[in-house]
């Protein structure tokens, strides 16, 4: 609620319920039986108010009032990619949203490339000996998420783009992969 913008505001409730507002820009949440607990910036005065009906606002614009302000994991891919691409390149915040468009598009390509190398391996292994199967399999896991990890935190700190920090393991396992299918047929 930011109707006194120099208080913080805390809302209790037993019931709500979210709907969209008419026109379909904004929701309007109603609120039944709770507590508003207000607190001024300084600190130096409080204030609770009992309801039995509230009615909030909420509009992305933040013209209203309330507002809703999505961070940038909670973006749509479409609208991450736009944001993305109006931002100057060495900006911070736009290494930030590199690195979470490329998550959101490296991430399930890796199932994928760790699939193909799970596939030839296990063909590998004789039926008899499915310990060094398993241990094979963990380590080729354990090397990919450790260069995942090491890409991610080097693209975060600005020492690689984002591009090279996540794609890099997905593609030289899909290196490995086609030489194991190689090797296989």
């Amino acid at each position: 609620d930011n109707r006194r913008p120099e208080a913080r505001c805390t809302i209790f409730a037993k019931t709500g319920e979210l709907s969209p507002l008419k026109g379909g820009n904004g929701f309007v949440l109603r609120l039944k039986t709770g507590v508003i607990a207000r607190i001024n910036e300084s600190m130096d005065t409080a204030q609770n108010i009992n309801f039995e009906n509230y009615e909030l606002v909420l509009s992305p614009g933040g013209k209203e009032r309330g507002t809703i302000r999505r961070k940038a994991k909670e973006l749509p891919t479409k609208e991450l990619f736009v944001t993305m691409k109006n931002m100057k390149p060495g900006d911070r915040n736009c290494i930030k949203y590199r690195l979470i468009f490329h998550k959101r598009v490296a991430f399930p390509v890796s199932c994928l490339v760790l699939g193909l190398i799970a596939a030839p391996l296990g063909m590998k292994v004789r039926e008899d000996t499915r310990v060094p199967g398993l241990a094979s399999g963990l380590a080729v896991f354990l090397i990919y998420y450790i260069m995942l990890t090491a890409g991610q935190n080097l693209s975060e700190v600005g020492v690689l783009p984002p591009v090279v920090g996540l794609w890099f393991p997905n593609l030289v396992f899909a290196v490995i992969a086609s030489f194991f299918w190689i090797q296989i047929t």
